[in-house]
C-alpha cells in the first residue's frame, strides 16, 4: 500500500511538467527528431554559403526550436554595388563615372560584371588613340608618328603626346608588294544609321592605310580621305583593314583603298548605296550558352524589338548586339512565357547592363499558378525573380497583351495570335502558356510559337485564321522537339524553319554519347520538315542567324 501511494504522489507532482512539454495529443511527449524540409518548418532561405534551414519537428507535426540545414545552396547574388577600392574596375572620366564590379550581397565575392557610378565631369587624358584627328606629327625616318593623348570620355585632345607606329623606311619593290590592298569590298553594316563598312586585306600590317571616296562615277583629287584600322587575321593569314562610314541613301560613290606610305592602292570601285527606309532585320540569336533558349531581335529603321532573349548565360551576346546595332535601346520587349531559357536574359539585362528598355509586353500566369502546376521545384525560380522587377523597376512600362492586339513599328507589324489560357492545365503547363506572335511587313512574315505544346497548338488551329498562321519563317516550337504536333505543321505548311536549338539537341546527343542517343524528338521533327518539303533551316547552333526582310 505504501508503494502504491508513493507512485500516485510522484505522478501528481510530475503532471504539470508533462502538460508543459507534451504536445496536443493526450499522453504524448514530443520528440523533435524529424527533418522535414517543407514550408511548414521553414526558418531561413538558402544563400551562397549555406542551404536553407528548417526546424526539427515531432511526428505530431509540432515544430521545435532547434534547426537543421538543407544541402542545396544557391548561386551568388551579384546585386551589391560596393564602391570600395577592391571592387574598382576602371577610373571614371568626364562622361562616364568609375566602373566597379558587382559583388555578392551575402559573401562579398566579386562578379565579372560591372556597374558605373556618376561622373565627376573631369576629363581624363589617359587614352592613346592613334586616329587621324589626334595626329600631331606624321612618322619620319627618324621617329614614329606623334599623337596627342585624348580624354577616354569625351574624346577631347590633351596636351601630352605619345608615339605610335613605325619609323619610315625605304621599301624595295618586293616589300611594297606586301602592302598592296586586295579583296576590296563594301557592305551595309548598320541600316538604321546607313553605315557601310569597307574592308580589304594586306599581307603585312599596313603602314598608313586610308580610304579615298567621293560621290559620283569618278575619283578626283578633292576626294575625302578616311584613316583605316587593321587587325590580324587568324592563322597568320595577313591583316584585315576596315573603314566604317555613314553615306547618303540611293547615291553612287567611287572609292579605292591605299597605303600612303608604301604608295600602293587598289583599282577604283563603285558603290550604289541602298534605300534603307523600309528595311528590317531579323536576328535569331545563337546558342551562346549551349542551352535550349529562344532569343530574337527585330530591327526596323527606327525601332528595335526583342522577343524572349534566352538564358542568363545568353545575356552578354544580346547586350553586345544591342550596343553595336541599336544604341543600347529596346523599344519593345515581347515575351512568350516565363521559363528561365526565355526570360533569363532579361534578368541579366535588368541587373547587369545599361540597356534602355522602353516597353515590355507579356501575358504570364502568376507565380502562384506556376508553383501550383510546376513540373519541378525549380521551374518557377526565374519568374519569381523577374516578377518584382516588372512591378518595381519597370512600373509604367509593362503591358499585358491580349489576343488580336497589333503593334506597329515603322513598316513592321507584330500581331498577338494567342495568349496564356488559364483553363489549359496539364503536365506541360508553363510551356503551354506560350504566347504566339506573327511578325510581318510587306516583304516577309515570321511565326513565333515559343514552347507551345500539343494542346496549345490545337487551340491555335481552332482560334486563329490559317492566313495568320502561314508565314515565310516558322519558329520551331519548344526548340524543335516535344512541341506542337505534326498535324499542326502540316496545317500551317512552314516554308523556312527557325530552330532555337543547340547542337546536342539538334543531333539528339545525350551527354556526348553520340548521334540519336538521347530522349528528345528533334530528329523526328526534322523528318517531318523533310516530308513537308522544307529545305531552308536557320539553326541557332550555327551562331546568330541574320535575315533581311
Amino acid at each position: 500500500m505504501k508503494q502504491k501511494f508513493t507512485r500516485i504522489f510522484a505522478f501528481i507532482l510530475c503532471l504539470p511538467l508533462l502538460l508543459l512539454i507534451g504536445c496536443s495529443t493526450e499522453g504524448h511527449v514530443c520528440n523533435f527528431n524529424l527533418t522535414k524540409a517543407s514550408e511548414t518548418y521553414f526558418r531561413a532561405p538558402a544563400t551562397c554559403q549555406s542551404g536553407a534551414t528548417y526546424y526539427y519537428s515531432c511526428e505530431c507535426g509540432k515544430a521545435g526550436t532547434e534547426y537543421f540545414e538543407g544541402s542545396m545552396k544557391i548561386s551568388h547574388s551579384y546585386l551589391e554595388k560596393n564602391t570600395s577600392s577592391e571592387y574598382l574596375h576602371s577610373e571614371g572620366n568626364c562622361v562616364e563615372g568609375a566602373k566597379y564590379y558587382y559583388s555578392c550581397t551575402t559573401c562579398g565575392k566579386r562578379s565579372t560584371n560591372t556597374f558605373t557610378t556618376e561622373s565627376d565631369g573631369q576629363c581624363n587624358f589617359n587614352s592613346k588613340n592613334p586616329d587621324a584627328q589626334y595626329l600631331k606629327e606624321e612618322a619620319t625616318f627618324e621617329q614614329s608618328a606623334v599623337y596627342y593623348m585624348s580624354c577616354s570620355g569625351c574624346g577631347k585632345a590633351g596636351e601630352a603626346t605619345f608615339n605610335y607606329g613605325e619609323k619610315l623606311k625605304e621599301l624595295s619593290d618586293a616589300e611594297k608588294a606586301l602592302y598592296i590592298p586586295t579583296d576590296l569590298s563594301c557592305e551595309l553594316y548598320n541600316f538604321q544609321k546607313d553605315e557601310y563598312i569597307f574592308t580589304w586585306k594586306t599581307q603585312e600590317k599596313p603602314l598608313r592605310p586610308v580610304l579615298h571616296i567621293q560621290k559620283g562615277n569618278e575619283l578626283g583629287e578633292d576626294c575625302e580621305e578616311y584613316s583605316a584600322t587593321s587587325e590580324k587575321d587568324g592563322a597568320g593569314l595577313g591583316y584585315t583593314v576596315s573603314v566604317t562610314l555613314t553615306l547618303d541613301q540611293s547615291t553612287t560613290y567611287t572609292y579605292k583603298a591605299l597605303d600612303k606610305y608604301a604608295l600602293t592602292s587598289t583599282e577604283t570601285a563603285e558603290l550604289q548605296t541602298r534605300d534603307t527606309t523600309t528595311m528590317a532585320m531579323f536576328y535569331l540569336m545563337g546558342t551562346a550558352a549551349n542551352s535550349q533558349m529562344l532569343g530574337c531581335v527585330i530591327q526596323t529603321k527606327n525601332h528595335t524589338i526583342v522577343v524572349d532573349g534566352g538564358t542568363i548565360g545568353d545575356g552578354p551576346q544580346l547586350v553586345n548586339l544591342l550596343k553595336e546595332k541599336a544604341d543600347s535601346k529596346v523599344d519593345a520587349w515581347f515575351f512568350t512565357h516565363p521559363h528561365q531559357d526565355h526570360i533569363g536574359t532579361f534578368y541579366y539585362v535588368s541587373q547587369f547592363a545599361e540597356i534602355d528598355v522602353r516597353n515590355i509586353y507579356y501575358n504570364f500566369p502568376t507565380v502562384e499558378e506556376v508553383i501550383k502546376n510546376q513540373r519541378s521545384p525549380d521551374e518557377p525560380d526565374m519568374w519569381k525573380q523577374v516578377a518584382p522587377i516588372f512591378e518595381q523597376d519597370y512600373a509604367g512600362k509593362t503591358h499585358v497583351i491580349q489576343k488580336d492586339d497589333i503593334f506597329t513599328f515603322d513598316d513592321v507589324k507584330v500581331k498577338v495570335l494567342r495568349v496564356y489560357n488559364p483553363n489549359l492545365v496539364n503536365n506541360n503547363f508553363l510551356n503551354e502558356s506560350s504566347a504566339v506572335y506573327r511578325i510581318e511587313n510587306e516583304r516577309s512574315s515570321f511565326l513565333i510559337l515559343g514552347d507551345l505544346g500539343t494542346d496549345g497548338g490545337a487551340e491555335v488551329m481552332e482560334t486563329c485564321s490559317l492566313a495568320d498562321l502561314q508565314a515565310e519563317y516558322t519558329q520551331m516550337s519548344h526548340h524543335g522537339q516535344n512541341g506542337v504536333t505534326k498535324d499542326f505543321y502540316t496545317y500551317i505548311q512552314p516554308q523556312k524553319c527557325l530552330w532555337p536549338t543547340p547542337r546536342w539537341l539538334w543531333d539528339n546527343n545525350q551527354d556526348g554519347k553520340g548521334y540519336n542517343t538521347g530522349p528528345w524528338n528533334t530528329l523526328k521533327t526534322r523528318a517531318w520538315m523533310d516530308e513537308l518539303g522544307v529545305t531552308e533551316h536557320y539553326v541557332a547552333m550555327n551562331g546568330t542567324q541574320v535575315i533581311e526582310f
